[in-house]
């Protein structure tokens, strides 16, 4: 659980800590930092769709996925849910002319939630973390600290309370390594990192502002290709 605990602190201190300079950063700085990041996030979708094991499978379920969580508003109820904790958690910020800012608590949850849970090495990291093996949940903790620390810069706190999902995800895959090591083929692991990619080129679009993508209603083919590779 040790690795567990350092990735949770290193996404929550450095979304904080991020979080923290959003208001003393100068916008053109902000948006250089956005770009750079966005780039970096689809670079690494585009790298990790090569791991793809069954094309096939990949489409179908985001098509099918992102229909089914479109009929659901999965993203809209998350942004609700978002707004809920930002009402409760912080106060409204208006600018120089007293019009309110925009509410990008929810954006900061929602994305850096699929970012940080969505991807292969929160499965193997964290049952290997569970073996007693945590190199690679270390190293996933630089990674996801760094995107936190920028991430925070232009969505704020909400991207700290994605702490939250990574430690009781990573938690209950550690908890149950024994259990679950076995189903760990190559040909799993590769369709869920190819996945990730589509959630991470999903991501970079919307920090790069090409489209506005409500990544969270592709989340039901999550499951749907697990359930598919496995048939």
């Amino acid at each position: 659980m040790f690795s567990v605990i350092v990735n949770t602190l290193a996404v929550f201190l450095c979304g904080a800590f991020g979080a923290m300079l959003k208001k003393y950063k100068s916008d053109r700085i902000n948006d250089a930092a956005m770009t750079a990041l966005g780039l970096a996030i689809v670079v690494v979708g585009v790298i990790d769709l090569f791991e793809i094991q069954n094309v096939l499978v990949l489409v179908l379920s985001v098509v099918l996925g992102g229909i089914l969580g479109e009929i659901l508003h999965i993203e809209d109820g998350l942004e609700r849910f978002g707004n809920f904790l930002q009402k409760k958690m912080t106060k409204p910020k208006y600018d120089e002319n007293g019009n309110p800012l925009p509410n990008t608590f929810g954006e900061g949850v929602i994305s850096a939630t699929i970012l940080f849970c969505v991807d292969a090495q929160v499965i193997f990291g964290s049952i290997m973390a569970g073996m007693g093996e945590h190199e690679i949940l270390l190293t996933k903790s630089i990674l996801d600290g760094t995107i936190a620390f920028f991430l925070a810069m232009k969505l704020g706190y909400g991207v700290t309370l994605s702490a939250i999902p990574v430690f009781v995800l990573q938690s209950v895959f550690a908890l149950l390594a024994n259990s679950l090591s076995g189903y760990l083929t190559t040909a799993f692991l590769g369709e869920l990192t190819a996945l990730g990619g589509v959630f991470m080129l999903c991501i970079g679009i919307n920090l790069l502002g090409i489209k506005k993508i409500k990544t969270a209603n592709f989340l039901p083919a999550l499951l749907g290709s697990l359930v598919m590779f496995w048939i």
